[in-house]
């Protein structure tokens, strides 16, 4: 689904016990270019504004902002309740505030709430996040994740496994990211997350704003996240060490969409339109040979961005260039019908003067003769 910038307002989606809830139910394909505005959302397991559970596909250039509430139930995010089986999401951020039972609820996230062998890049959640256990800002938890270039701002609460980034995460990799919001709780609480196994590498969170001293509460991971004040990690986003996605517009999904009438009536085929969007971001650093094959392969994923952007201009200017030639053969027939009826309507012309000659002159041969026949009358007397 293709949402080309287009703004959905106002969801209203009421059903406490319900599982998979959201805009879109169920999804194993790819959702790109659509923001929901102000929605409210009230509904059981699996739950996300846009959608409720993502299987294997793809999120990309898209937003969400309002409230979530589950009240006993699991798996909720402001953008996707659920990301598994090699789902990838990139370019996105929620805004909404995610209201889970404080006695209850299980996996709550500002942006997504499980994963299990998810990519997610360039990608926040600045909403508050309330929950019970596996509880975070950004993601409430999970594994097998690769997570880079993304930060959450919102405040967490939660009682058992509560980060301002991730409640619980284990056998992941991370890169580049950060909290910034005051994390509180009960058990197992961190400034960035709950509970952590696998690699971290230049991650931070905010000490003042956190109220927290520890980075991760308990941490099996192979680098320890830093900890560091408000001042410094600002420093750290101005030069460049931390890359902060921004959107590209209010919207966060496309650039300016443009619609062209190519037709006589006012249906989807007589129109055309396209998105002139093509935002990236690059972090390049080749102090290390991984981290040069990393720089390598984000340059090859630019480079397959703009290839992908030049197929869809390249689709659109086919499409013009067929209506182009529509018109050209149009405008010939048009011209050709319109030499013929000339041509017709010059050769009624014609027969109708020539016919208003013939009556004519019949017409003073009978009136000649009318007058010479008294004549001869007189004549013969």
């Amino acid at each position: 689904m293709n949402g080309n910038g287009h703004v959905i307002k106002n969801l209203k989606i009421n059903r406490p016990t319900e599982e998979y809830v959201g805009l879109i139910a169920y999804s194993t394909g790819t959702i790109k270019s659509v923001g929901v505005e102000n929605a409210y959302i009230n509904a059981g397991v699996g739950v996300g504004i846009l959608v409720g559970v993502c299987v294997g596909g793809s999120i990309q250039n898209s937003y969400t902002t309002g409230v979530v509430e589950n009240n006993d139930l699991s798996f909720v995010g402001g953008l996707c309740g659920v990301a598994a089986m090699g789902a990838n999401i990139e370019n996105t951020y929620s805004s909404a505030d995610i209201k889970g039972s404080a006695n209850g609820a299980g996996y709550s996230g500002g942006l997504i709430g499980i994963v299990e062998t998810l990519t997610l890049k360039n990608s926040f959640a600045t909403g508050n996040v309330t929950g019970y256990v596996y509880v975070g800002g950004l993601i409430g938890g999970g594994q097998n994740a690769t997570i880079s270039n993304s930060y959450a701002t919102g405040d967490v609460h939660g009682d058992q496994y509560v980060g301002g980034c991730l409640g619980i995460s284990f056998n992941s990799q991370i890169d580049s990211l950060y909290s910034t919001g005051r994390v509180s709780g009960n058990n197992n609480v961190g400034g960035f997350s709950g509970a952590y196994s696998g690699t971290i590498v230049n991650s931070y969170y905010d000490t003042a704003t956190s109220g927290q001293s520890v980075g991760i509460s308990d941490n099996q991971g192979s680098d320890n996240v830093s900890g560091v004040q408000s001042s410094q990690l600002n420093n750290l986003i101005a030069n460049g060490t931390l890359s902060k996605y921004i959107p590209t517009n209010a919207g966060g999904t496309s650039g300016r969409t443009f619609t062209l009438q190519v037709g006589i009536d006012s249906t989807e085929n007589s129109k055309i339109t396209f998105d002139t969007a093509l935002g990236f971001t690059l972090n390049i650093d080749v102090s290390t040979t991984a981290n040069a094959q990393n720089a390598l392969d984000e340059i090859d994923a630019v480079l397959d961005l703009i290839t992908a952007k030049q197929t869809e201009f390249g689709a659109v200017q086919n499409r013009l260039d067929s209506v182009l030639d529509s018109l050209n053969v149009s405008i010939q027939n048009t011209t050709s019908s319109l030499s013929t009826i000339r041509d017709a309507d010059i050769a009624k012309v014609s027969a109708d003067y020539i016919r208003a000659q013939i009556l004519q002159q019949a017409s003073a041969s009978l009136l000649a003769t009318a007058n010479q026949a008294p004549s001869i009358a007189l004549n013969l007397i």
